[in-house]
């Protein structure tokens, strides 16, 4: 995961406890660099399937699969209501709509 956070230019701050603060949050919400974040494990699992005994892999496949099978929609409602609640305008219907549907 780190390796994809540096190609999209989205550096942890140290200091703030290595978290994600302001325009990384955003940066983080696009839906390419979601993918690109669930499916960085499975890439490497991928790349290193030769040296894991084969049925320690078919776990680890199964759990990855899972992983993103649960994450990958819980950031996509994180993205939906940050990009609609992250501004200084009024919220519109649509958007207050928005954020009362992914909770």
């Amino acid at each position: 995961m780190e390796e994809v956070l540096q190609q999209n230019k989205v550096p942890r701050q140290a200091y703030h406890g290595k978290a994600f603060v302001g325009n990384h949050v955003h940066k983080c919400c696009q839906v390419d660099i979601i993918h690109q974040l669930t499916s960085a494990s499975n890439r490497v699992l991928e790349e290193q399937s030769s040296d894991i005994p084969i049925g320690f892999l078919g776990k680890l496949q199964s759990r990855l699969k899972k992983i993103d099978v649960t994450y990958t929609p819980i950031f996509h409602q994180f993205s939906d209501i940050h990009k609609a609640i992250n501004h200084t305008n009024a919220m519109t219907e649509n958007e207050i709509d928005i954020v009362d549907a992914e909770q």
